[in-house]
């Protein structure tokens, strides 16, 4: 019984300190982790992100992104809208560009906005004021609609359907063309 004690707890011990850290350099990410990413250019930003290819279940549209900026590995998530009935096209997301509220109708522009924006709320992701901003809806504040994302129970993602959200005027207008 304390063999198999000890070989546990040798084997909790290896697994727990082998695993390789995220590292902001690509070239040092491990290998067994990028097999289930790829490299594209993102058009939020035009940085470099590795996203998942697949998506997690039938009726959630959500892929974590990692973004290396700066020396520092940032996660954020790409929110893909459509199939959800508790969302129709008469909700409108409201965009601050510039200090300024463009509404941008939610049915037009489905396909447009998938990957493109981000929107997290959340302690467990590591962000910084520069990468998303969200602006809750004021006074009747609707439950969020909360999604699971790589199958951490702890770590939801809460977006508003009115919330507003902070992007470029440059994606603005890819957006709406």
């Amino acid at each position: 019984m304390k063999k198999i004690l000890l070989l546990t707890a040798l084997f909790v011990f290896n697994f727990g300190f082998s695993q390789k850290p995220l590292t902001s350099s690509l070239e040092n990410l491990d290998q067994k982790f990028l097999k289930k990413f790829h490299i594209k250019k993102d058009v939020f930003d035009n940085k470099t992100v590795i996203y998942e290819k697949k998506s997690y279940g039938q009726n959630i549209r959500i892929k974590p992104y990692l973004v290396i900026k700066d020396g520092l590995v940032f996660y954020r998530v790409g929110l893909m809208f459509d199939g959800y009935s508790e969302w129709p096209d008469m909700h409108t997301f409201k965009f601050l560009i510039d200090d300024q509220v463009y509404n941008l109708p939610l049915g037009e522009t489905r396909k447009k906005i998938s990957h493109q924006i981000t929107a997290v709320e959340t302690s467990n992701l590591l962000l910084n004021d520069e990468e998303i901003e969200i602006f809750r809806k004021v006074g009747s504040a609707k439950t969020p609609v909360q999604y699971r994302i790589s199958g951490n129970k702890n770590t939801d993602l809460k977006l508003y359907v009115n919330s507003y959200i902070k992007i470029t005027k440059e994606l603005y207008d890819m957006l709406t063309k």
